[in-house]
């Protein structure tokens, strides 16, 4: 058998196997519930927040394209309209519900491959994903400050711990000289290079992480929303202590787009503040909402974008155009 044959063998074996773990996952959190108070919960909900907790979802988009402007201006890409970078990070999000690990986020990186090259775009992307958890760590520990809920405490200082390394790595240390081959570390220089020139624009830096707060800030929201519409008792400042530990579970490459072990360990922290049966609610709510709801309302656009490109027998479109 051919390398490339056993190699796509492979990767259809870890996609099953992500689709049988998800499932499974989902399966074993309704079973620990009382469906019919589950049912109760979900059918009074209260239609006004559920919309208020919808147009949140909705503004992530440009935030999300704002903060990836930022780190492209520091690469030198200069300002690409937000509305071509908007369709790139719609992209993604439509990907981030079916591939693991925020695996759809490398999309971007070839959108954007004719302004920055491959190898830069995909150092934005980690960079991206870098100042992502760091911020995400300070609203961990931002919800324990205001609720006293220890596991915002250590997701915080985790998180917020390892965006700071990996940025010391990125801006100061020279691991290139310690890789073998040439091209090894000529790659290394160039992701390097990529937080150096970041690092040294402070405005940008500035851009970055507020935007960062803003779309996390959105999703905290989102779960509180939700809590109030199922009438459960959950603040805002209790949304920040729980769900950056969860959102940091459904990145590890096991279930398709997180589906299930976010859930998981969402549920196992907002035991702490409610029954079992609106938690498991709450969690699958959050999900619908920031994984399902921002791909449906990516997909319109996106759609009518490659149709574009199609018809005009392009390969690809650059960005900004």
């Amino acid at each position: 058998m051919e390398p490339k044959a056993i190699y796509s063998g492979k990767r259809r074996v870890i996609a099953a196997a992500a689709v049988v773990v998800s499932i499974g996952l989902v399966v074993w959190l309704l079973s620990r519930v009382n469906l019919g108070e589950f049912a109760k919960l979900a059918k009074e909900a209260r239609p006004g927040w559920l919309v208020a907790a919808g147009v949140a979802v909705a503004m992530l988009p440009p935030l999300m394209a704002w903060r990836w402007q930022a780190v492209l201006v520091a690469q030198g890409a200069g300002r690409l309209p937000i509305r071509g970078l908007m369709r790139a990070v719609m992209a993604a999000n439509i990907l981030n519900t079916v591939l693991p690990g925020k695996a759809g986020d490398l999309v971007k990186a070839v959108y954007v491959r004719e302004h920055t090259g491959l190898v830069r775009g995909l150092g934005g992307v980690l960079l991206e994903r870098i100042v992502d958890v760091g911020v995400l760590g300070a609203l961990g520990l931002a919800g324990y400050a205001v609720t006293g809920f220890v596991w915002g405490l250590w997701a915080g200082l985790i998180l917020l711990g390892g965006a700071l390394a990996g940025v010391a790595v990125l801006r100061w240390l020279p691991v290139e000289r310690w890789l073998p081959g040439k091209k090894l570390r000529g790659l290394a220089e160039e992701l390097r290079s990529v937080g150096r020139a970041w690092s040294a624009r402070p405005a940008l830096v500035a851009q970055t992480v507020v935007g960062s707060l803003l779309v996390w800030a959105l999703c905290g929201s989102v779960l509180a929303l939700l809590a109030e519409a199922f009438a459960l008792p959950l603040s805002w400042g209790g949304a920040c202590a729980v769900f950056p530990l969860s959102v940091m579970a459904g990145m590890v490459p096991v279930t398709l787009g997180g589906l299930g072990t976010r859930e998981t360990v969402m549920v196992s922290l907002l035991a702490g503040f409610m029954p079992r049966d609106g938690a498991t609610l709450l969690s699958l709510g959050y999900t619908v909402f920031t994984y399902w709801l921002l791909a449906a309302l990516s997909l319109p656009v996106v759609w009518s974008w490659l149709r574009k490109a199609l018809k005009a027998g392009e390969g690809s479109v650059p960005a900004g155009r």
